[in-house]
């Protein structure tokens, strides 16, 4: 173990102390550290099949792992849960990559505002997709982080009641910054939890409006 790592450890073990975790993440970081965390209810089948979910949210213990992901930055569960994503994806596209010697992938997290990075400490989605790529030693995808702007701020899709509202909601709210690097490119949209799947819809719209050859998502949840 690197200095580094021991001293992150012990930080973490001190505010442990102070600040004692629910069971319900203890638990979670057990099942992380193990490598169980699939035990967790899978997702139910989404009617929109260009997204692949690992876990339900309608399970509590999955509520909590995307909490602690999204709003406390567990640095176990994001990097556990960044492995499966890995490996989710790797189980779809390795042959077509290798043995039809396809251009890298093109592996983009769902944007967010500046209003929400600062209330939320940056965007979750990003930091899965930095996780993500720690676990390439394939060299499969190219991380394009700015390949998607969110341009207007659209509050909160949960308050919106339907899907064709949050869809209206969502139209001119993003905007490709650079089509010519996403035309004819294979794109990965990675975030942390799909409703509705309303704003997977409307970024995989704008994707293939850029020229994109298709664009598929990964999320912890739905």
């Amino acid at each position: 173990m690197s200095i580094y790592s021991h001293l992150r450890t012990l930080g973490s073990n001190f505010l442990d102390l102070l600040f004692p975790k629910k069971p319900i993440v203890i638990e979670l970081e057990r099942k992380a550290r193990h490598h169980t965390l699939l035990d967790l209810p899978c997702a139910e089948e989404t009617s929109f099949p260009y997204c692949t979910a690992l876990f339900s949210y309608k399970d509590t213990g999955v509520r909590e792992l995307v909490w602690q992901i999204k709003y406390q930055k567990n640095r176990v569960l994001t990097e556990e849960v960044s492995r499966l994503l890995y490996e989710s994806i790797l189980s779809e596209v390795q042959d077509s990559f290798y043995f039809k010697k396809q251009e890298r992938l093109l592996l983009i997290p769902v944007p967010s505002t500046r209003k929400r990075k600062r209330e939320r400490g940056g965007n979750q989605s990003d930091r899965i997709t930095r996780a993500i790529l720690s676990y390439d030693t394939g060299n499969l995808f190219e991380y394009y982080p700015n390949a998607i702007k969110k341009i207007r701020n659209t509050g909160s899709q949960t308050k919106t009641k339907n899907r064709a509202e949050r869809l209206k909601n969502l139209v001119g709210a993003f905007e490709v910054t650079e089509p010519e690097k996403v035309k004819g490119r294979r794109v990965i949209l990675v975030d942390d939890v799909a409703t509705t799947g309303s704003t997977l819809k409307e970024l995989r719209h704008i994707l293939r409006s850029a020229g994109a050859k298709s664009a598929e998502a990964y999320v912890i949840a739905h």
